[in-house]
């Protein structure tokens, strides 16, 4: 019994621990997702335009612990991927594919989420990991923000819940 005991609370234990690095490299968002996200263009931005629906642009690296975190645990949820499927455009960005886009954007770490109104006004710009209640609260709010008088946009940045993109080197080492 005890061994047992032992197991579920190391089980329990690894799973509150972030992804490493090593778990990190292995996993290739794009093989693994159920969202229908779309590629960064003309045709994602006319689609945002004829439906009225704004833009959720999220940026990425496979190598990026808190990425597949945010992946995971926000962005695989059900409600988030039905949130998502009726109410926005989702377009994904891989970072080391589209390094020069992420820059346009001001990026510096990932994961960042931006949230486009469908006339190309920025909603919402956050960068780092969010848990799936706090991102469907974001989401709301956005959406509110695209409905309304143009205003301010959200911009935050969790140091805590990131990585540095400048600083990582190609193959994944930093």
């Amino acid at each position: 019994m005890k061994a047992r005991l032992g197991w579920i609370a190391a089980a329990w234990l690894g799973a509150m621990i972030p992804v490493t690095g090593a778990e990190a490299l292995a996993w290739t968002y794009m093989k693994e997702t159920r969202n229908r996200w779309e590629a960064y263009g003309e045709a994602a931005f006319q689609r945002a335009e004829a439906e009225q629906k704004p833009l959720f642009i999220f940026f990425y690296a496979d190598w990026c612990p808190w990425c597949r975190k945010y992946e995971v645990e926000a962005l695989e949820t059900e409600a988030v991927r039905q949130r998502l499927e009726q109410d926005f455009v989702p377009v994904a960005v891989d970072v080391d594919q589209q390094r020069r886009l992420f820059r346009r954007y001001q990026g510096r770490v990932v994961p960042m989420t931006l949230i486009l109104a469908p006339d190309g006004r920025k909603l919402l710009r956050f960068q780092g990991f969010v848990d799936a209640s706090a991102l469907l609260r974001a989401l709301d709010w956005a959406l509110e923000q695209a409905r309304s008088v143009p205003g301010e946009a959200w911009d935050t940045l969790d140091p805590e819940r990131c990585c540095p993109v400048e600083n990582k080197r190609p193959g994944g080492v930093r």
